[in-house]
């Protein structure tokens, strides 16, 4: 079975209700499908965000990287995942967006063309349910308020807010109200999307630090690694974590 076609596809869909973060409110989702198709018909599907702030990549560079790597991926055996990887690697240097969609693309394949859940692919299930995180982002606190409670209502036990939006006096004042709604039972973090500087994600650790905050996520700009530390530092129970990075799946 091998691999006649890769077609990647640019969308931007409507989003149901807008998220508002760090200096910009998304509408949509502009992203990437992959096409697959291999010599006997059977096709497989991926998917990667445009997230230039996060992974580099724009709708029109992953159009651009997947048309690069195609030449390299049609011809082989779609279930040499292992190989396409590697190919994918040798060819172009990160644009892991896109070959993450590339890989994913693959597995739905391999797994339509052998009957297998692609969890039997990856080593076997390691669990049968898992909680779906919240996003709160409104862009305003009342709202943000009726969402928390609606949200809880709803059934979910973990919640990502949005901050960066306001000062940092401020979004620490409606984060402490949310903690309060969804309860110390709740896995609750916030999100500055690299919106802040370190002193005022310092403002904002320090204001929230006994709140019951499971972790603080880019809080100052991916790089600032000094600001990272001073805001770890700060943070008591509070964990850190940088810029999300999408990567292209390795089981090594």
């Amino acid at each position: 079975m091998k691999i006649k076609r890769v077609e990647p596809i640019a969308v931007s869909l409507p989003m149901k209700k807008p998220v508002v973060m760090a200096g910009v409110e998304i509408a949509r989702a502009d992203n990437v499908f992959v096409r697959i198709e291999t010599d006997n018909g059977i096709v497989g599907w991926g998917e990667a965000a445009s997230a230039p702030t996060m992974t580099g990549e724009t709708v029109e560079s992953m159009m651009a990287a997947i048309g690069y790597l195609a030449p390299v991926l049609e011809g082989r055996e779609a279930e040499d995942i292992a190989g396409a990887r590697a190919a994918m690697a040798a060819r172009m240097y990160a644009n892991n967006g896109a070959k993450a969609a590339i890989e994913i693309a693959l597995h739905d394949l391999v797994g339509r063309a052998t009957n297998r859940p692609v969890y039997a692919l990856l080593g076997g299930k390691q669990r049968s349910r898992m909680p779906v995180l919240g996003v709160i982002g409104t862009g305003e606190r009342s709202s943000d308020l009726r969402e928390a409670e609606k949200k809880k209502a709803e059934g979910y036990v973990a919640f990502k807010i949005k901050v960066g939006i306001d000062a940092p006096g401020v979004d620490g004042e409606r984060t402490r109200h949310l903690c309060r709604i969804l309860g110390p039972d709740a896995l609750i973090s916030s999100d500055a999307n690299q919106g802040w500087s370190s002193d005022e994600a310092l403002q904002y650790v320090r204001a929230v630090a006994e709140d019951g905050l499971a972790f603080f996520e880019q809080p100052v700009a991916a790089d600032d690694l000094s600001g990272m530390a001073a805001i770890a530092a700060a943070a008591g129970k509070i964990a850190m974590r940088s810029r999300p990075a999408v990567c292209a799946m390795s089981l090594q």
